[in-house]
Formats: structure tokens, C-alpha cells, sequence
């Protein structure tokens, strides 16, 4: 079950929309979350696929942050984090869409902090983000990208029923890219 609210004190949901799910509510990333993405971006496990091992910097995450926050301000779907119902203060992970590659292609982003993996909750997560994208006038045709070794997020894609549509070498990428597509 997926529930929209608006966040406490906003009048408008497609600027600030709060999404439930059975076990989540995803925020829109604000400045105040940048220490706990950090945290959970620096675990080696997501840092392997999601940054090619790469150490992210402060700056890189209040990027994200900023760009989400744009997209939510034009009426698109940004990136939200993931807190659990049983302790909203905690952020599980973090869930969107954001630009990738150059022109920019909008993707479906997932993150889990590691002690998340395997519950489910990315694909609880993500499925509630691609709804509101879809409700919302976003693409009914969803993107998304992850390193071939990365099984574990391709299960996740193919769950939401996702499908390959092709790879790819960027210059300078560890790994061969899955590019996947979700139809409306």
C-alpha cells in the first residue's frame, strides 16, 4: 500500500511529497540529511557499484540534495530518503530519480544502507518512487543503470519489472553498464 501526504507545515505534495508505504515514509532529500547519506554512501558495499568504489565527497551529496530539491520545485520527481515507519529520525536509504550521463537522462537511483539488504526494501521503496513519478506527469517509460556485477540491483530491477534494453563501456567506468527499461 502506497499513501501520499503532504509534509507537515507544506500546502503544496508536488513540491514536498511524503510517500507511505507499508514500512516507509521517503522525504524529499533536504540539507539536513547530507551527514546520513554521506554515512551511507562511505559503506564499502554501496560505495562499490553506486560511486565505482570512489570515496564521495560532502559536496557531490549536497549536489544531489540540490538538484533533488529543483526537480521537486518543477513539479518532477526528485530523490527522496528512506525512513523507517518504526524510526522516521533514521534514514534506511535514499530513492528517485536524478540525471545521469551527458545530455542528461532522468534514471531511477537507489541506495540501502547495508544493514537494509535484503528485506525488500528497495524494491518497496523504488516501486513507491516510479508510482508518484508516473501519477505526477513524469516519463511512463523508466530508466535505470547498474554495474553488470551488481546482481543484487538487478534482481531489484527485474522484481519491478524492469527489462534490459542494452549496455554499455563508458570511458572511465570500472564495469560494463546494464542499461534496463520499465514500460508504462
Amino acid at each position: 500500500m502506497v499513501g501520499l501526504r503532504s509534509e507537515q507545515g507544506r500546502t503544496s505534495l508536488r513540491v514536498n511529497p511524503v510517500i507511505a508505504t507499508q514500512r516507509f515514509d521517503l522525504r524529499p532529500l533536504a540539507p539536513a540529511d547530507v551527514d546520513s547519506l554521506l554515512v551511507i554512501v562511505h559503506q564499502e558495499g554501496v560505495r562499490r557499484y553506486l560511486c565505482d568504489e570512489q570515496r564521495v565527497d560532502r559536496s557531490a551529496v549536497v549536489e544531489w540534495v540540490r538538484a533533488s530539491q529543483a526537480e521537486f520545485a518543477e513539479g518532477r520527481a526528485g530523490l527522496w530518503s528512506v525512513r523507517p515507519l518504526d524510526d522516521t529520525e533514521q534514514i534506511a536509504g535514499f530513492v528517485g530519480f536524478l540525471g545521469f550521463y551527458e545530455p542528461p537522462v532522468h534514471e531511477l537511483m537507489f541506495a540501502m544502507a547495508t544493514e537494509y539488504w535484503g528485506r525488500g526494501y528497495a524494491v518497496e521503496a523504488s516501486g513507491a518512487a516510479i508510482d508518484w513519478s508516473r501519477n505526477n506527469g513524469g516519463s511512463q517509460r523508466i530508466r535505470a543503470s547498474t554495474d553488470e556485477p551488481n546482481t543484487a540491483s538487478v534482481r531489484t530491477l527485474e522484481r519491478l519489472g524492469f527489462e534490459l534494453a542494452s549496455t554499455s563501456r563508458p570511458e572511465g567506468t570500472k564495469w560494463t553498464q546494464l542499461h534496463f527499461v520499465l514500460e508504462g
